[in-house]
């Protein structure tokens, strides 16, 4: 932030000025001052008022004491998370959506003579997709788990029928 108490001083414009400058008066910086800290607290009354609006579309976070407002920092972490995490179900969502749309289970369980049903085969499919993200550090991709999947009934089914 800019604190010269010149008008128009380098340090504050970023430019280089030719023209001479002149001081200003004790009254002037008074009210260059006043300015400069009025625009200073409206711009922290929008931000508090934008993190209280914030504060309140977020999910309230267990264990914390009812009634006890979240820091600004914590309100950002919490607001990312939370973010990530609905963004993380969309995901998840639009690929089983995109599973029963297209029937795949049920001609999946067709063509390997699977007896269960393709509701179990999705849960299976699903529950292996969340079980292994979990443990890792880089994105595993659920159509990878698919083929993998698809690899193992091949071997049961020639286990089975020889």
């Amino acid at each position: 932030m800019c604190t010269s108490v010149f008008l128009k001083s380098p340090s504050c414009s970023g430019q280089r000025s030719t023209k001479p400058q002149r001081e200003l008066s004790p009254e002037e910086q008074q009210e260059l001052r006043r300015k400069i800290n009025s625009r200073e607290r409206k711009r922290m009354q929008d931000l508090n008022i934008a993190m209280d609006a914030l504060r309140e579309v977020m999910p309230h976070q267990p264990g914390a004491p009812p009634g006890r407002r979240l820091s600004k920092i914590s309100t950002l972490v919490l607001a990312r998370n939370y973010i990530l995490l609905l963004g993380s179900s969309l995901q998840e969502i639009w690929i089983l959506d995109i599973l029963l749309q297209n029937d795949f289970l049920f001609t999946f369980s067709l063509s390997h003579n699977s007896p269960v049903t393709p509701q179990f085969m999705l849960f299976l499919i699903y529950a292996s997709y969340i079980y292994i993200t979990s443990f890792c550090n880089e994105p595993v991709s659920f159509w990878a788990l698919i083929q993998e999947f698809e690899r193992f009934l091949e071997i049961k089914t020639e286990v089975l029928h020889g």
